[in-house]
Formats: C-alpha cells, structure tokens, sequence
C-alpha cells in the first residue's frame, strides 16, 4: 500500500474541527455523527479522523460515500493533499487496488453493489465515511443497501450540513431520540460565524407583478399572494421565466453586486445562479449574456464534462457559473460571493444547501466579506432566510398541522396541465433585506453600505472590524501533482491510443493487442499500478 506522510504542518485544525476529532477519537461508537454548517470544513475535519486511523493501523481501508459524481473527484484530490489515495472510478468488485488506501463511491453506487462492499468490510477493518448522509434517506432502496453494504464496517463516521429531509424517510446509522436525529457534536451558522469561520450572508429580495391567464379567470399576483398547490406552481414559473421582468431586474442587480466586489478587494469574486432545469439553464445563460456581455459557465447535471467545467471555473477568474444542481450541494468553490437563487425548489435542505456555496471563507482577504444571496420574496424563503442560524434537527414524524402551511414545505412542481393560455408576464422590484435574521428596509441597508460608521449597530449587527488577523485556515485546493487515481487514467488513455496505433499499423483486433499484454504480464488493466501501467506502455512502444 502507498506510505500516508505525516498530517501537513499548513492544515492546522479549526478550534471546532479539533473539538470534533477528540471526540470521535475518544468515542467507542460504531457510529459518529457530526453536524457543521455547509462551508465549516467537514472534509478536513472527516480526513483527519481517516488519517489517524490509516496511520495508527486502526483501519486498513476507507470508503467515502457521497452524493454526486463531482464529489468523488473533490474527495480524492482532497485527500491527496494528505497523502491518502482513493479510487473514485470503482468497478463494483469486492476489492481495492493495493495502491489504494480506498474508494471513493456515490450513494447509489453502494445502493446497486452492497454485497461487494460488505464483502470488503467484511476481509479488512474500514472507515466508512458518509458525506451529507443525508442522502442516505432519499430512497428507501439507498437505505436498505447502506445498511447491508456497511453493516461490518470498523466505524461509521457520519457528516452533513442539513440533518434532516423534506419526507419521512430516516436516514440509516442516525440514532434517533424520540424521533429526532441524535448528533455527536453540532457546529451552527452562528457559531461558524462567530469564530469567522463563514461569511456573513446578507439576503436580498425581491418581489413583483406576476400574470398568467388561465382557462377561465385572470391572474395578477404578488409573491405574498396564497394560492392553491396549481395556482402557486403558476407563479414560479411566470417569475422564473428567464425572459421575464424579475429575472432580468435580479441579475442586473446581482452583477452590479459582483462587479462592485471584483473592482474592490476580491478581484476574482464569482457568482453562481442555481436555475430549476437544463433547458432554463440555458436560457438564463442567455439572457445574463445579452445584458451584460459575461458569457457564463454552464454545468448540467448529466454533462460528461461538468466535473472539469466546475474545476475550471473554481481556479478561473471567470464572473459567472450557472447550474442546476450539480453546484449547489459540497462543491468547494471558495470564491463564489453572490447567488441568485432561481429554482423552484423550495425545501429548507436545498436552500441552506445552496446559501453554503457562497459562506467559504478566504484568508487572504480582509475580515468583512459578505456574501450576497438573491432570492424571491416568497414567505417560505424569507422564513428559512431568517431562520439559518438556527440548529436544524432531522424529525422523522414531522407533520404539518396547517395544509396551507405544508404547501410551502416542498419543491413548487409545475402540474402537468399548467392552467395559463393567452399570457404571462413578470415584473420585478427590490424589497427588503434579510441580514442576522432580521428584515431591513432596503432603505436603510443601501445606508448601511454607504455610511456603516454612522448607522444603528441593530442594522448591521454583525460588523466586523477589517483590522483584526484572521486565523491562519487550511486550504482545500487540489494539489500540485496528481493523484494515483488520476496518474493511472492518464496512463490507461495514453495506453489506449498506443493500443489503437499498435493495432492499425499491424491490422490486428484492439483485443488481440490487449491478449498480448494479458498473456505478457499477466494482469488485466483495470488493477495495474502506476509502474505496471508504465511498463505496459514502454513495452508496446519498443514493438
């Protein structure tokens, strides 16, 4: 197995992240819970605990289970940086390369081959780690595949932001107390922000006039308006609607936002525009481009290459990325500072989720760095705005005693017969500010950023003097050099074009000239090392 270096002298744990390691350390429990708010450092925190236990023999493999594809990169060269290698390309057989200290897997790769993880677990004492665990009570078939899959793990170390799910699905390996999720050690917004771990996000909403006709009446409503589940469903749209008036009044005002942050300090400043599917991805693109000449980046959920687009666009000092859902859960772009929140996804999960793209904070800059969330004044949202500070706790039971108010407790889906014909129009205007969990009158805010030294402390409660060092923060950065797993497919596409060369020059079968290399060492090339990828390549080469 690869030697594991010593833990980096540069990743000096956070206060709360060294809080959370003694404790695991010090715990006997097959399972171990840890709640941080999104942008706190759970990933350090949960390679610390790896890293530790790999060094001192206590587990010889560790298996990171989490959400999406991107993920698993962002893990493996995470944990590259402290020297542990992981496979994020797992071929569902119950081994791991002996270059590797483990996998790298999503949720629903370990759902599909269980019994090949239980048989790992089974031969070799492993660390399971679950990521926004979460996940793991999405789908009562994910949950009953964990289950069987890591039942013999040495120990469960379970991490996430948002503790609870918008059904009543219970998340597997979560204690439960009178039917609320239990957590071994819980890290909030509030506290992050005191110990000036996250930016202060400052929300800014906006309402408007919103028309559609339907089969039989008019409709021309504001985003307090009640409606029934179709009506409500009606209005998303129309607001949303990427040629509409409150989307374009939303990013005029988003960039103006961006570029005032990137013609001051933070020159590299991004933002991020979460849209509710492909197609309207596209066209938001569109219209921000035609306003504003920023082409921006665009990843789609099922794109090939939306892993190396978010790569590029995270070390880039490109303006703008729009997304769908692949940006808005763990992905660690630290320099994104502004998002406009247009989807129609209205769970509190997803909407703490994607306000933790933007809190990461920077060392290199000064203190005050506020990140700016932009968002329609929906009811629902300005209450889970208000309410972010707040410890969130998974409740399995939770029932709504007001239909009307579970009408806002879920994504707003548009009904297959969408009830307008003739029109639909939108209009957008600035409403209030959401800032410490308190409205301000926008009045007063635009105050506030013009002359902070004169305004009442309750308006902007939470400023910071830029004068005060911040605390020296471990970097997340992918490393310099590559990763095993990554050395070994450059290798493996190196390798199949000079197969594809070897084999038109010689008129021979692609699986012939890979017979050769089966019969001349032995091993397929699925399990080869470094060294024995290279060799296969310098062989082929002297042909």
């Amino acid at each position: 197995m690869t030697p594991i270096l010593s833990w980096p002298t540069t990743r000096t744990l956070r206060p709360w992240q060294q809080t959370a390691f003694e404790r695991w350390h010090a715990s006997a429990a097959l399972n171990f819970c840890v709640e941080a708010t999104p942008g706190a450092g759970k990933t350090t925190f949960a390679l610390k605990c790896a890293h530790f236990g790999l060094t001192q023999k206590t587990f010889r493999h560790v298996v990171i289970v989490c959400p999406t594809e991107h993920l698993k990169i962002q893990w493996m060269r995470a944990a590259h940086g402290v020297s542990i290698q992981l496979e994020p390309r797992w071929d569902g057989q119950a081994w791991i390369a002996p270059d590797m200290h483990g996998i790298a897997i999503t949720y629903a790769q370990a759902a599909r081959r269980p019994q090949a993880l239980a048989k790992i677990c089974k031969q070799t004492p492993t660390l399971v780690i679950f990521d926004e665990v979460h996940h793991a009570g999405s789908n009562l078939a994910w949950g009953d595949g964990l289950e069987v899959a890591f039942l013999d793990a040495k120990q469960r170390l379970l991490i996430t932001g948002t503790p609870f799910r918008s059904d009543d699905n219970p998340i597997p390996f979560i204690q439960y107390i009178d039917n609320v999720g239990h957590s071994d050690m819980t890290y909030g917004y509030a506290e992050a922000l005191r110990d000036s771990v996250v930016r202060p996000v400052v929300f800014h909403t906006f309402d408007g006039q919103f028309a559609w006709q339907g089969k039989h009446e008019g409709f021309s409503v504001n985003a307090a308006a009640r409606l029934d589940a179709v009506q409500a469903a009606n209005r998303m749209r129309v607001a949303l609607g990427a040629n509409g008036g409150w989307v374009k009044t939303v990013l005029t005002e988003a960039h103006r936002k961006l570029t005032d942050i990137r013609n001051g300090e933070h020159r590299d400043a991004g933002g991020l525009i979460i849209t509710k599917d492909k197609e309207h991805a596209r066209q938001v693109a569109k219209v921000l481009y035609s306003m504003t000449g920023v082409e921006p980046v665009i990843v789609l959920s099922d794109s090939n290459k939306a892993s190396q687009h978010i790569k590029s666009f995270a070390v880039s000092q490109k303006p703008w990325i729009v997304a769908v859902k692949m940006v808005s859960e763990g992905v660690d772009i630290p320099r994104l500072r502004v998002l406009v929140y247009a989807t129609n996804v209205l769970t509190k999960m997803y909407f703490r989720q994607s306000v933790g793209r933007i809190v990461r904070i920077q060392a290199h800059l000064k203190r005050d760095q506020h990140a700016h969330f932009f968002m329609l004044r929906l009811p629902v949202l300005m209450e889970h705005a208000k309410e972010i500070e707040n410890a969130v706790q998974h409740i399995v039971d939770e029932r709504s005693k007001h239909t009307e108010d579970r009408e806002f407790e879920r994504d707003e889906k548009e009904p297959e017969q969408l009830s307008f014909d003739l029109f639909q129009t939108s209009s957008g205007e600035a409403s209030d500010v959401v800032y410490n969990g308190t409205v301000i009158a926008r009045d007063a805010y635009i105050q506030a950023s013009l002359f902070p030294d004169v305004v009442e402390p309750a308006v902007i409660a939470y400023k910071r003097k830029t004068t005060d060092p911040l605390p020296e923060l471990p970097a997340l950065t992918p490393p310099e050099t590559l990763a095993i797993a990554e050395q070994k497919e450059k290798l493996r596409v190196t390798l199949r074009n000079i197969v594809g060369s070897y084999a038109h020059r010689t008129n021979v079968e692609y699986r012939d000239v890979y017979a050769i290399l089966k019969r001349k060492f032995g091993k397929s090339i699925a399990k080869c090392s470094v060294a024995e990828l290279e060799k296969r390549i310098e062989f082929l080469r002297e042909l």
